[in-house]
């Protein structure tokens, strides 16, 4: 994978995947030999993907939700806000 943008967080060099630095053909190539010879550690990858599934997206949007509506109270009421402490 290309070491930029949102490879950076999905990938973990050297146990999700292999980058290289740009895209040239030599690279690219370099990258694709270590991956293929690499045996991948299969509990380290199903461990690395299930952080992106549904119900992880799920438990985290809900969290980033809660997280703004409490915020969003204590800027519309702050008297409320101070008496939740």
């Amino acid at each position: 994978m290309l070491r930029d943008g949102g490879y950076l967080d999905t990938v973990v060099d050297g146990v999700t995947g292999v980058f290289f630095d740009a895209p040239r053909a030599d690279l690219v190539a370099a990258a694709v030999e270590t991956a293929a010879a690499r045996d991948w550690d299969e509990d380290a990858v199903t461990a690395h993907v299930a952080t992106f599934g549904r119900d992880r997206f799920t438990a985290r949007l809900r969290a980033v939700v809660q997280e703004a509506s409490g915020r969003s109270a204590a800027v519309r009421d702050p008297e409320a806000a101070r008496s939740d402490r």
